[in-house]
């Protein structure tokens, strides 16, 4: 149903024209940041972008996924490539031009969250980075991460296979911190 809405919407705002007035402009005392220039051009190009990903009649469990991680880009307005993995990423490059490699030690700040937005980790919490080994990481960190440079920043729609499946991350005392089938966003600053 959301992508049936999604599609009359982006629909709807392509055949729209603005309202013309010979004298007087309703935009000429909104800040430029707030008129409506190019920002039309570049949600279309996003919802264009976005909307062959999405599933028509999803019939597998990570079908349904897939749509569920396009809606949550979509609606969150956030641009970026579903890889063939299954993973979503939306990079902002770094200064440095040498990717990332397999093995490397990286220190990143991130937080992680859910697609309805409760957040399950986030380093800036511990007040220190997280250092650790790409490839020592699950299989959605390890593969976006080496499309990074250093200093990049990655939004990362990872799907539950690519975390952490059908078993979860509990934590000692049995709960879950992850359940099970979950996906996951993680926001990441290569440092």
């Amino acid at each position: 149903m959301k992508k049936v809405t999604y599609l009359l919407l982006f629909l709807s705002c392509l055949s729209c024209k603005p309202a013309s007035s010979e004298n007087h402009s309703p935009d000429a005392d909104l800040p430029d940041r707030m008129a409506p220039s190019e920002d039309l051009a570049v949600s279309e190009e996003h919802w264009l972008k976005l909307m062959p990903y999405l599933i028509p009649e999803p019939r597998t469990p990570r079908e349904v996924e897939q749509n569920r991680m396009i809606d949550f880009a979509l609606e969150k307005g956030i641009s970026g490539e579903l890889l063939p993995s299954g993973l979503f990423v939306s990079l902002t490059p770094g200064q440095d031009t040498a990717t990332i490699q397999w093995g490397d030690r990286l220190k990143v700040l991130y937080k992680g969250y859910f697609l309805n937005g409760t957040v399950f980790d986030a380093a800036q919490d511990r007040e220190k980075p997280l250092e650790f080994y790409v490839g020592n990481m699950i299989a959605g960190w390890n593969e976006g991460l080496q499309l990074a440079t250093p200093g990049s920043r990655l939004l990362l729609i990872v799907p539950s296979f690519l975390a952490y499946g059908k078993e979860g991350l509990q934590n000692k005392k049995g709960h879950f911190l992850i359940p099970p089938d979950e996906t996951l966003v993680f926001e990441i600053e290569v440092l």
